[in-house]
């Protein structure tokens, strides 16, 4: 029985948000979260497919997650949380995940 890598859902996951089906990405990612093959590609790009759907409310359950996980937010992720705080008119989260940015490693790395 061949099993799929967290490589091979990501891209599924990919092809459900290129193709604007957020639905679909979130039960993808439901599966890949019961297996426990979740990355931070995988939370970006089911953030971004529900971006792309306008579900605003789930892109900021996603983000929360991530931090509970201590997942580190890449740019996809980054950039479809600070659009749902804009678009709940959420300002101090948006600063908040702002903030949490400049403070990761990443990016202290990349300022040197």
């Amino acid at each position: 029985n061949l099993q799929m890598s967290v490589v091979g859902f990501n891209t599924a996951l990919g092809a459900c948000s290129n193709a604007g089906n957020y639905k679909a990405a979130m039960e993808l990612f439901e599966k890949m979260k019961s297996r426990a093959i979740v990355d931070q590609v995988s939370y970006g790009t089911v953030m971004a497919a529900c971006e792309k759907g306008e579900q605003w409310g789930e892109v900021l359950n996603y983000a929360h997650l991530m931090r509970d996980e201590n997942i580190e937010m890449d740019g996809i992720a980054l950039t479809s949380v600070l659009h749902a705080c804009q678009q709940k008119g959420l300002a101090e989260d948006a600063i908040f995940y702002l903030n949490a940015m400049k403070q990761s490693p990443k990016e202290k790395q990349r300022r040197k």
